[in-house]
C-alpha cells in the first residue's frame, strides 16, 4: 500500500505545475502607456470647440419632401433618384422604412414651394409623387 501511495504522489509530482508561478522578467519600466482619447470636457462659462459649431443638428428644420416612390428594391430607389438629380438637379433622399425605400425630392420650408416642384415631377412623368411633411435640412 505504501508502494502504490510512493508511486502515485511520485508520478503525479511530474505532471504538476511548474512551482515558479511569478515571471520575475517583467520590467515595469519598459511599459509603455498607450495614447488615451479622453473626452473633451467642456466647463459651463467655456466657449465651444470650432469643431462644434454648425453641426447637422442645428440645422435640421420641419418641412416639407416630396415622395415619388416607395420600393422594396433598393437598385430601383437608387436608380430613380440619379434620374432624378441629373434631370432636374433636385436633391433626393432614399429612406429606408421597413420593408420599403422611400425616395424623397427636395427640403421645402413651404408647402407652396414644394407643390409647385411636384406639379414639375409629375408633368414629367412622375405621377405618383405626394407631398409629406416631415424633418428637413434648413440649407
Amino acid at each position: 500500500m505504501n508502494k502504490i501511495l510512493f508511486l502515485l504522489f511520485s508520478f503525479g509530482s511530474l505532471f504538476s505545475q511548474n512551482t515558479n508561478i511569478f515571471d520575475e522578467t517583467f520590467d515595469p519600466s519598459n511599459l509603455v502607456e498607450p495614447n488615451l482619447k479622453l473626452p473633451l470636457i467642456i466647463k459651463s462659462n467655456d466657449e465651444n470647440p470650432e469643431f462644434l459649431n454648425n453641426t447637422i443638428v442645428d440645422s435640421i428644420i420641419d418641412g416639407y419632401r416630396i415622395q415619388v416612390a416607395s420600393t422594396s428594391d433598393l437598385d430601383f430607389a437608387n436608380s430613380l433618384s440619379n434620374n432624378i438629380k441629373n434631370k432636374f438637379n433636385y436633391e433626393t433622399y432614399i429612406i429606408f422604412d421597413s420593408p420599403n425605400y422611400k425616395l424623397r425630392v427636395g427640403d421645402f420650408i413651404s408647402r407652396k414651394n414644394a407643390e409647385t416642384i411636384r406639379v414639375n415631377l409629375i408633368k414629367n412623368g412622375y405621377d405618383k409623387s405626394w407631398i409629406i411633411r416631415t424633418k428637413i435640412y434648413k440649407k
